[in-house]
């Protein structure tokens, strides 16, 4: 996908949909301002975002394909359905530390200040 491509918008369902928006909304914009280097896998171009130990790893379709959230707190992997919403859900909720929607909250808060902070990439404590 071409800088500056227009990306379609992904559809979420359930309880933490309002959080996944604003991640998506995030994640548009770091794609459009942000976006470097790729590695290749196969066919695929895999870019990754992050901070503070707050990594998102996402194919050049964005949420066309697997995200990967991986943070202290646990990680979320998201994938689009048949139906065209996409699915978050937490990998080994029995280690996480949080729940999805708290771990994508804190993931844009984390990722917001590290490339938009004026004062630069600050370390996050838990």
């Amino acid at each position: 996908m071409p800088v500056g491509a227009t990306i379609t918008r992904p559809r979420f369902a359930g309880p933490d949909a309002d959080k996944l928006d604003k991640f998506a909304q995030l994640m548009e914009r770091l794609w459009n301002e942000h976006r470097t280097a790729f590695v290749q896998a196969g066919d695929e171009r895999i870019y990754c975002f992050g901070g503070n130990d707050h990594i998102v790893i996402v194919a050049e379709e964005l949420f066309g394909n697997l995200v990967e959230v991986q943070t202290p707190l646990g990680n979320v992997s998201m994938r689009p359905g048949e139906d065209g919403v996409v699915n978050a859900v937490l990998d080994e909720p029995d280690k996480a530390k949080a729940s999805l929607g708290e771990i994508i909250e804190r993931t844009i808060q984390v990722l917001e200040r590290y490339y938009y902070s004026p004062y630069g990439a600050k370390v996050v404590r838990y």
